[in-house]
């Protein structure tokens, strides 16, 4: 009994953090993407290509179920999270699709607009996140029966696509690397007060989110990658 009433009270936090995480995600990205999105929908103003919008609904609805699915592990209803996860995995793919069709449209329409190799060094950048975001989400995919791995990798997973709404944010955005940075070692440092060591999970899964977001600019001002990215751009239009 005593073993039992000593782990509830160390999973307490656990699960709780968790909530604390996705309610910060929701908060970066409503922050990041009402000046540019909300309010101009709102006016009339927003117009985009259809997949834009896909893209925009598929982000917010993964924002939405990591809420809901914190909550769920929290209320130890954990029926309805397996339920709601299988609708997490569909999005997976469709999430990347939609992030790479958005970059690519947005890249040849910054290149027509005279930004050039700056054009073409954000592409790579964005799509260095779709990669990280499809490989930790499809990594949480396949640890989904280690409950502790599962939820690292979805957050870690979930970083690594808040850059966009991230580097919207003013004066915050100029150190989005570094409060992805921050959140990671917020996840290791629950990890050693819950557990005395680092998880697996939040080791490598961070260190591979580390490099992705931290060489992607260097490889993105390639000659080598701007020479493949004009061919795949083109002129833009």
């Amino acid at each position: 009994m005593l073993t039992t009433k000593m782990h509830l009270r160390r999973a307490a936090p656990h699960r709780y953090f968790f909530i604390a995480f996705a309610l910060l995600a929701a908060l970066l990205v409503a922050t990041g993407f009402t000046r540019t999105f909300f309010l101009p929908l709102a006016s009339g103003t927003f117009s985009r290509p259809w997949f834009v919008y896909v893209h925009g609904l598929l982000f917010f609805a993964w924002i939405s179920l990591l809420i809901i699915q914190a909550l769920l592990a929290v209320r130890r209803q954990l029926e309805w999270h397996r339920r709601l996860g299988w609708v997490g995995v569909a999005m997976i793919p469709l999430m990347t699709a939609s992030g790479v069709m958005v970059a690519y449209w947005a890249t040849r329409r910054d290149v027509a607009a005279g930004q050039g190799a700056d054009a073409l060094a954000f592409f790579f950048g964005t799509l260095m996140d779709m990669l990280l975001f499809a490989s930790l989400a499809t990594a949480a995919v396949i640890a989904r029966r280690s409950s502790a791995a599962h939820k690292r990798l979805i957050l870690l997973a979930t970083l690594a696509v808040l850059g966009a709404a991230v580097g919207r944010i003013p004066v915050v955005g100029a150190f989005a690397n570094y409060l992805t940075v921050f959140l990671i070692l917020s996840i290791a440092t629950l990890d050693v007060l819950t557990i005395r060591q680092v998880h697996r999970a939040t080791l490598l899964g961070g260190a591979w989110l580390l490099i992705g977001i931290f060489t992607e600019t260097t490889i993105g001002n390639t000659s080598l990658w701007l020479s493949v990215a004009q061919r795949i751009v083109g002129n833009g239009h």
